[in-house]
């Protein structure tokens, strides 16, 4: 009987290295829209329950037809769209760039906003849990049936 072993070198990054998290959405309602910048932290950390935002950024929604709007900071590290600024047009591509205080410069890949499906129907049911050495719970399930656009992945959430 034989067997061997493959070695694995995985590289882990620095774990004391903090990351660019970013975090908003872009839809064809109107704004004002958000984005939220923070640094990621080492786990020890998370239990602190403490973000590092991170503040004076130039933060940009651009498309893929000329618009584009810088964004406002209104808090630290929370950016936003004037309430009649850029609006999301389903079918255009939409970017955003970031460049920090320290010089560096984020770009995100352009994403097209695509049509969404329809609801046809929401609706709950209430739901009765009896454990055997606790009171009664109560909750409700809800449920929606929808269906996606046309031609689409429908990746929906």
């Amino acid at each position: 009987m034989l067997s061997c072993i493959d070695r694995i070198n995985i590289a882990i990054p620095d774990s004391y290295t903090s990351q660019l998290i970013v975090d908003g959405v872009i839809t064809d309602e109107p704004g004002p829209y958000t984005v939220t910048l923070t640094k990621s932290t080492r786990i020890e950390k998370f239990l602190q329950f403490h973000r590092e935002l991170i503040s004076g950024a130039r933060v940009i929604i651009s498309d893929n037809v000329g618009n584009s709007e810088l964004l406002i900071e209104t808090e630290p590290g929370v950016y936003q769209t004037k309430t009649n600024g850029i609006q999301g047009m389903i079918g255009r591509e939409y970017s955003l760039r970031i460049q920090t205080d320290e010089g560096k410069v984020y770009e995100s890949k352009p994403d097209k906003m695509h049509p969404v499906g329809e609801i046809d129907s929401l609706y709950y049911e209430l739901e009765t849990v009896q454990p055997i050495d606790k009171p009664t719970q109560y909750g409700f399930r809800v449920f929606v049936d929808a269906q996606g656009a046309p031609d689409r992945d429908n990746l929906l959430r």
